[in-house]
């Protein structure tokens, strides 16, 4: 239940490469799947859909939470952002990711107004 959230945090598509389920390792030449998994993976649209946060917004809404000096308490909302707006500058190849992706919005902000 919505009434029932200690918390809003946002978050991100994990997306499906990076899958648990997606993942595999090789042991005497031969590639092998997680533990009951066929060698080769689940299809992409049987897999679980799995979240990461990714940092622009924390909102707490229970004195309870901050009190117990806890970031997310039990009951936690998600707000799924976009791979653009969550864009995460860790190196000059996010840089240019997230430049590219301003200047492609800005664009289009330009010709709506006109």
């Amino acid at each position: 239940m919505l009434s029932d959230a200690s918390s809003l945090v946002s978050v991100e598509s994990v997306p499906h490469k990076f899958n648990p389920e997606s993942i595999m390792f090789i042991e005497d030449g031969l590639l092998i799947g997680k533990e009951g998994m066929p060698r080769h993976g689940a299809l992409r649209q049987d897999k679980k859909n799995y979240y990461v946060r990714n940092g622009p917004a924390i909102l707490i809404s229970k004195h309870s939470v901050i009190s117990r000096g806890s970031l997310y308490g039990e009951h936690v909302i998600p707000y799924v952002m976009d791979r653009v707006s969550s864009i995460d500058i860790d190196d000059l190849n996010d840089w240019s990711d997230a430049e590219y992706h301003f200047n492609l919005r800005a664009k289009k902000d330009v010709f709506k107004k006109t």
